[in-house]
């Protein structure tokens, strides 16, 4: 499966409500994100960063 395929699936499944958390594990895993912001892994992979990011934004904090 391609870069842009995997994106595909992972956005489908970010959009049916999949538990963001998880997605983002598999994100990291699949495309090797590195756990510290990279400016040259960001410039080369921007539509990876973008779904990640978005992904990110959209977890909710809960109260303890």
């Amino acid at each position: 499966m391609t870069k842009i395929e995997e994106l595909e699936v992972i956005r489908e499944r970010f959009e049916q409500g999949e538990n963001p958390t998880e997605l983002m594990n598999e994100m990291e895993d699949v495309f090797k994100i590195p756990a510290l912001n990279d400016p040259n892994f960001n410039e080369e992979n921007p539509e990876v960063i973008e779904l990640y990011r978005e992904i990110s934004k959209s977890r909710r904090v809960f109260d303890r």
